[in-house]
């Protein structure tokens, strides 16, 4: 299983959090995946062999929010910023 963290913004709420949650439990592939509405990011585990991290960044954006841009070395967010 691949672990990533992609940064979110436009999140207004909780129930944001929790509709981004939902279409990415849902989308092909995820194995998990929970979303920081305080942190603005999801964290998602994924069977990389069904799915990829654009796909992934796809399912945020049909979903109404946006990516914010990658900053770590491997294009996804390090994690351990804060925003």
């Amino acid at each position: 299983m691949e672990l990533t963290t992609i940064r979110i913004t436009g999140m207004k709420n909780e129930q944001c959090a929790q509709t981004i949650a939902q279409a990415l439990t849902a989308a092909n592939g995820v194995e998990q995946a929970s979303v920081s509405f305080t942190g603005h990011r999801a964290s998602v585990g994924f069977n990389d062999s069904e799915t990829n991290l654009d796909q992934l960044k796809q399912v945020i954006r049909n979903s109404g929010f946006d990516i914010q841009p990658a900053h770590g070395e491997d294009g996804n967010c390090c994690g351990g910023c804060g925003s």
